[in-house]
């Protein structure tokens, strides 16, 4: 039996709850593409600041904001994280939020070399 991917969307008994870990201007593209999908749902964005990450959830629709990346990352809703920090911050945050067991999505490569990118490996 095979399906198409809309398919099982359809089909999916809930949305992948996702977490966006900044507030970064590329944050837009997936806000954008998340608004039409069954799939998913961002349902948390965490900041450093906590004016900031309230600003932002409540201008973007979001219901939940986080005062730190850390809360973010124990929050129990949240499955995948986005993390959409300076590319300086990646491996840090890409290995803090893989051993909270969430599951990532890094806006761009999480190292500049083999060895770096090895940590964010299993």
């Amino acid at each position: 039996m095979s399906f198409r991917v809309s398919e099982l969307v359809d089909i999916a008994p809930r949305p992948v709850v996702w977490g966006l870990l900044s507030t970064a201007r590329i944050n837009e593209l997936i806000l954008r593409g998340a608004a039409g999908s069954k799939a998913l749902e961002i349902r948390a964005v965490a900041s450093r600041d906590r004016a900031r990450a309230e600003r932002y959830a409540r201008e973007h629709g979001l219901p939940r904001w986080h005062a730190s990346y850390d809360g973010l990352l124990a929050d129990p809703e949240i499955e995948v994280v986005y993390v959409s920090l300076p590319n300086a911050l990646h491996v840090e945050w890409v290995e803090r939020a893989l051993r909270s067991g969430k599951h990532v999505l890094c806006e761009s490569r999480s190292a500049r070399d083999r060895t770096r990118s090895r940590v964010c490996s299993p």
